[in-house]
């Protein structure tokens, strides 16, 4: 998917008492995703959405822009996939997932497991 940008969120912000430890913990992560050297940006409380008025494409093509003002009221941790260097695989069902998992060429890698299935990262 070439040219796209996908967003992925990998604190989940909608349980509560998870958020509180997010949030009271969010400069550690923040750090991890950029000793990663992901590129990261605020989402909205219970969203995959960028806060305020960050548009996508403003994200994908504005390199050098710090989004560190606009953390003050954010809701999760988004990671810009294709400016970091990475590609998400998202597998939602059981069946995805066995059928990822069995592909020739497959190859073991950094997974998140979301409440639907896996998310599986590539550099």
């Amino acid at each position: 998917m070439a040219g796209q940008l996908h967003i992925r969120s990998l604190l989940m912000d909608n349980i509560t008492n998870e958020y509180d430890f997010y949030q009271e913990n969010f400069e550690v992560f923040k750090k991890i995703y950029e000793n990663c050297h992901f590129i990261t940006i605020p989402l909205a409380r219970n969203t995959k959405f960028p806060v305020r008025n960050l548009r996508l494409e403003d994200i994908y093509k504005d390199i050098n822009t710090d989004y560190e003002d606009l953390y003050e009221n954010f809701g999760n941790i988004g990671i810009v996939t294709g400016r970091s260097g990475i590609v998400v695989f998202d597998c939602d069902t059981e069946k995805s997932i066995e059928l990822f998992e069995s592909l020739k060429n497959y190859k073991e890698t950094a997974k998140v497991i979301t409440r639907r299935g896996k998310h599986y990262y590539y550099r």
